[in-house]
This record gives structure tokens, C-alpha cells and sequence, in this order.
């Protein structure tokens, strides 16, 4: 592992998620509306600390590793995203919808992990390793 060049901003961006994602956590624990956008923010921190950790990788299995951490915390962003439009709006017809699309990212999380379905890999690039897309990547 090194840290070059281009992992420092996403690092600091990362960093910044997790901090926002805290204080509006914190600032009222109890409002549906600040733990689901906390849990935006910690979606966030997944998806960008994995790929800077799989920019920094040496090995591109390891790498491979991390891209794949990095696409699940991508994946949730949608989902996290929707939640919070849905209890914004008060949206209660959307609430089986919501838990079916929860239901089918949690099941998509084995594939991810253990199939080539999504990814394949990784290639090479100058500012290190990057995912390579698979049949199914999004």
C-alpha cells in the first residue's frame, strides 16, 4: 500500500462524509430524516476509502478487494437516497417499494463479493488500480 497523488482528495472527501454523516447523526439521533442521511454519508465513506484504497493498492487482488467494498457503497447510495426523498415526503405508499429495493441490494451483496457477475478484476491505470466492469455492473 502507498498513498499517491490521487487518492488524496478522495481520502479527504471521504474523511469529510463520515465527519458530516456524525454531526447530523448527532444532532438528533432520533429524526428518521438525520439517520437516513447519515447512513448516505457513511455509503459515501464506503464507496471512496475503498477506492483509495484500491488506488493504493500494490497487488491487484487486493485491489480487487477494495474496488469491490467501493461498488457496494455505490450501490447503497441510491437506495439511501430514495429512503430519504420517501420519508421527506411522507411517501407511505412508496414503503414496500423501499423495502423490496432494500431486500434486492442486500441480496446483490454475495454477488458482488464473490462473482465475477459484476466484476471481473482490475486494470492498471496511471493513478493505480480501478475495477473492471463485468456482464451485470450497473
Amino acid at each position: 500500500m502507498y498513498l499517491n497523488f490521487y487518492t488524496i482528495p478522495q481520502l479527504i472527501i471521504g474523511i469529510l462524509c463520515v465527519v458530516y454523516g456524525l454531526v447530523i447523526l448527532l444532532r438528533n439521533k432520533k429524526s428518521r430524516l438525520n439517520q437516513i442521511l447519515a447512513l448516505w454519508c457513511f455509503a459515501c465513506f464506503i464507496w471512496l476509502f475503498g477506492y483509495t484504497l484500491c488506488y493504493s493498492s500494490k497487488n491487484a487482488s487486493l485491489a480487487e478487494i477494495f474496488s469491490r467494498i467501493g461498488c457496494v457503497g455505490v450501490m447503497f447510495l441510491a437506495v439511501f437516497s430514495y429512503h430519504f426523498v420517501v420519508e421527506f415526503l411522507e411517501l407511505k405508499s412508496e414503503k414496500k417499494l423501499l423495502y423490496l429495493i432494500y431486500f434486492v441490494n442486500v441480496s446483490l451483496i454475495p454477488f458482488y463479493f464473490f462473482t465475477n457477475y459484476f466484476l471481473s478484476g482490475v486494470n492498471e491505470y496511471f493513478f493505480g488500480y480501478y475495477g473492471k466492469a463485468s456482464v451485470l455492473y450497473p
